[in-house]
């Protein structure tokens, strides 16, 4: 329902607070010495509760709720995805760190750079510094073969 937190029970008030708290589903059953299972259908309902689909605006006006603005449902969703995704998140994150062009002068000392990456096994950046040294010089086939080598190493290795 969207009646709001007073449409809770005893029972789903008392694991709101404890989700304020930031506790796990596991810390909370520990202390109300429930199931883990039984925590995660409290939350489940407290979220289903709590979700806004409209506001009464007046007489029986519905008007839809952004619902990033409910707390409940921005706090239980992210934590499945970062847990589902966190590793390749970090590795890809990792990956798409800028390159220093700023300290380079020219193509020729990217693709140094590149090499430099390459040899601490920095592949993802060897490739970003070798993409700079192409759009300085795009005509480079020698930059653009060597790209297209590495590139295809790297997934290779995945």
């Amino acid at each position: 329902g969207t009646t709001g937190p007073s449409s809770l029970t005893s029972r789903e008030q008392e694991i709101l607070r404890h989700i304020a708290e930031g506790k796990s589903n596991k810390a909370i059953a520990d202390q109300l010495e429930i199931g883990v299972r039984t925590v995660e259908t409290h939350r489940e309902r407290i979220v289903d509760d709590l979700r806004p689909d409209a506001v009464q605006l007046g007489p029986a006006v519905p008007v839809p709720l952004n619902t990033d603005d409910n707390m409940l449902v921005e706090f239980s969703a992210p934590r499945n995805l970062h847990r589902e995704t966190s590793t390749t998140n970090f590795l890809e994150l990792r990956g798409a760190q800028a390159v220093p062009v700023f300290a380079t002068s020219g193509p020729d000392e990217l693709v140094e750079l590149g090499f430099a990456y390459r040899e601490r096994d920095q592949l993802p950046r060897a490739l970003m510094a070798l993409k700079e040294a192409l759009r300085l010089a795009p005509d480079r086939t020698d930059i653009e073969t060597l790209f297209s080598d590495w590139r295809d190493e790297l997934l290779a290795g995945e």
